[in-house]
């Protein structure tokens, strides 16, 4: 895993941010030439959690939680990306399932693997864990082995940014995904403003 750290801009709204980070990470994984997407000749897809509650809806515990895939032919063009970025939104709630057979029902050979996956947690929002006024305990388990080449987690505070970046050693070789982080990092820079200092004493690989 590597890891690299950068201060927010001072308009740095999550509106602006996401579309931002989606765009860098297409321009890190378009052009790696063991990627699927550049064998297949088509654009990089990448998968992301969505979820919320309608307005309006019942005072009661849950929410829906759904795989938002977005694409671009243009990948590190933040414009096109802030479009695309909207549009899927409008269909957020739409299932991954659908999208996948809507794809190979119109006889596309896409078996509905991404080729990157992206996180954003906003580490200021965390409300308590409580329900009927017991508080709650957070367990993090475990989950599979990484499924897509590559995996993109950002973290945001009030001041900065920490974008981590983990890949399939089966299907990404070292050399690859060091050089798609740089590019993930610089492509973020131009996007949100150059930092002072881009090197991170905290990068590791492991």
């Amino acid at each position: 895993m590597v890891k690299h750290r950068r201060p927010l801009p001072a308009d740095g709204a999550r509106t602006g941010l996401f579309p931002a980070l989606l765009s860098a990470v297409a321009a890190a994984v378009a052009p790696l030439p063991s990627s699927v997407a550049k064998r297949q000749g088509r654009a990089p897809l990448i998968g992301y959690p969505w979820g919320g509650r309608p307005l309006g809806a019942a005072p009661v515990l849950g929410c829906f939680l759904n795989t938002v895939l977005f694409t671009t032919a243009a990948p590190g063009d933040l414009d096109e990306a802030c479009d695309r970025w909207w549009d899927d939104i409008d269909h957020a709630d739409t299932p991954v399932d659908e999208v996948v057979r809507a794809a190979r029902s119109g006889g596309s050979r896409w078996s509905g693997t991404v080729d990157a996956l992206l996180t954003l947690e906003d580490t200021t929002r965390r409300p308590p864990l409580e329900l009927g006024g017991v508080e709650g305990v957070e367990t993090h388990l475990r989950g599979p082995a990484l499924q897509s080449p590559v995996a993109v987690s950002v973290s945001q505070s009030r001041r900065e940014l920490l974008v981590r970046m983990g890949w399939n050693r089966h299907q990404l070789d070292d050399r690859e995904a060091r050089w798609a982080f740089d590019t993930l990092c610089t492509t973020l820079d131009g996007h949100l403003g150059p930092t002072p200092d881009r090197t991170d004493p905290t990068a590791s690989l492991r």
